[in-house]
């Protein structure tokens, strides 16, 4: 909580501290104590340091394995932070590689429509993008939407996300005046979620503003009387 507070660095020297302690007391390869490995590693990811979280993420896999199995959810979700952390570490195409051999294991040991199994999804998505193919993210995107609404609902936050996502994806890929029809259409339903002054919601106004600026001399004109 500390963490979710705001600090990382805070959370990460406590979880460092435990970690001795969690040891000594229930053993190495005791569940709880690859709790707290896992959770080193995620606040060290967020303290900035993706190269190191990707490297404890690596180096606890195994133990999982071992001790919960290789479909275990736990087991599964590491391997994910695993791809997801490489890819912030500054490689999409090997965390690209990782998720896309996750998925089909995500989708045997939970079913194709659990929430892991669309976060997975929805990665492999973000990763095809960020590899440089904006048009096939939004394709994937796309495509999850419909799966995405009818797990979590179409005011879930994260169902808006990949809304967002996938307008933000359709401007990469070369088509800014979709996008904004997009993000219009989008709107009603962020605002009721986000309320007007989230932070979300200024980003998005934002990023809005922006293309707008930028197709301005892209606007049809209208024709004459």
């Amino acid at each position: 909580w500390t963490g979710e507070a705001g600090d990382a660095t805070a959370a990460l020297e406590l979880s460092t501290a435990l970690l001795p302690d969690m040891t000594e007391a229930l053993g190495p390869h005791h569940p709880d104590t690859l709790v707290i490995r896992n959770n080193i590693a995620a606040w060290t990811g967020e303290t900035g340091d993706a190269t190191t979280a990707r490297d404890l993420f690596t180096a606890l896999l195994p133990d999982r394995i071992r001790v919960l199995g290789p479909s275990h959810i736990s087991t599964l979700v590491t391997r994910n932070n695993i791809a997801n952390w490489t890819g912030e570490a500054g490689d999409a195409t090997a965390a690209l590689e990782l998720s896309t051999a996750l998925l089909p294991d995500m989708t045997e040991a939970l079913g194709p429509h659990h929430p892991e199994t669309l976060v997975i999804r929805n990665n492999i998505a973000a990763w095809t993008g960020k590899t440089g193919d904006a048009a096939t993210a939004r394709d994937l995107l796309t495509a999850l939407l419909p799966d995405m609404t009818g797990t979590l609902g179409p005011d879930h936050p994260t169902t808006l996300t990949t809304r967002h996502n996938i307008a933000r994806w359709t401007e990469r890929a070369g088509d800014p005046l979709a996008a904004l029809a997009l993000w219009r259409e989008l709107m009603p339903r962020w605002l009721s979620v986000y309320g007007e002054d989230h932070p979300r919601t200024l980003l998005l106004r934002e990023r809005m503003a922006a293309t707008e600026a930028a197709t301005e001399g892209e606007r049809p004109e209208p024709e004459p009387e």
